[in-house]
């Protein structure tokens, strides 16, 4: 059977976003510097920039993160806080949060083990922090493995972009997934569109009804 994914984030979002967040009352504020400084707090200044920038900055609120590991989509949210790295994330299709916890050197890579509900350890990422010097946002690049995989094990590879649009109050960008199977013509279709949660503004509201609209327009 063919597998055919639509993702209409952006499609969604160019058509509709704009509008929406506009009724929010300043509930979203503006994304880019104000976003990242908001979360990123700089703590005291060092000769060596680079470990400088590695070891004493604390992101307090944590930072959400959007991308796929092995094809499949996730969504990440972490804190950092010196050289300690920790948060969760989830498999959009199943939405079900894992925790994480590990360290990042002064070169910005990271271990972060993964641990389920009863806390057994379900795997590792080991990737690189990448802050875009033109505040474009954080990249996370790496490989994902199994609990105790031998060394030579390739891995799974992942990729994370820092999700840039920040809420002053309890609301959250997340994906949705539409199914379709269509056996007639040995085809399913897959439709994720953005959705914001834990709002009650008719602006979002009009934004989340319009989003799952597009997704599921012919």
């Amino acid at each position: 059977m063919l597998n055919l994914k639509l993702y209409l984030m952006t499609f969604c979002a160019a058509t509709a976003f704009g509008c929406a967040l506009q009724s929010n009352n300043g509930s979203v504020e503006a994304s880019g510097k104000e976003t990242k400084s908001a979360a990123i707090e700089k703590v005291g200044e060092n000769t060596d920039s680079k470990k400088s920038a590695s070891a004493k900055t604390a992101i307090v609120n944590g930072v959400p993160f959007r991308g796929v590991l092995s094809g499949k989509t996730i969504e990440m949210n972490l804190k950092r806080d010196g050289n300690a790295l920790s948060g969760t994330y989830l498999y959009s299709k199943i939405r079900k949060n894992l925790t994480l916890r590990g360290t990042i050197d002064a070169e910005n890579k990271f271990d972060l083990q993964e641990f389920d509900e009863a806390n057994r350890q379900t795997g590792v990422f080991k990737g690189e922090w990448k802050t875009d010097p033109n505040e474009a946002g954080i990249t996370l690049v790496g490989t994902w493995h199994k609990p105790n995989a031998p060394t030579k094990e390739n891995g799974l590879f992942f990729t994370l972009s820092e999700q840039m649009i920040n809420f002053s109050n309890d609301e959250k960008i997340v994906t949705r997934i539409i199914n379709n199977d269509l056996k007639a013509k040995r085809l399913e279709l897959t439709a994720e569109y953005p959705e914001i949660t834990n709002a009650s503004s008719s602006g979002i509201k009009g934004f989340n009804q319009t989003a799952k609209n597009l997704a599921q327009k012919d």
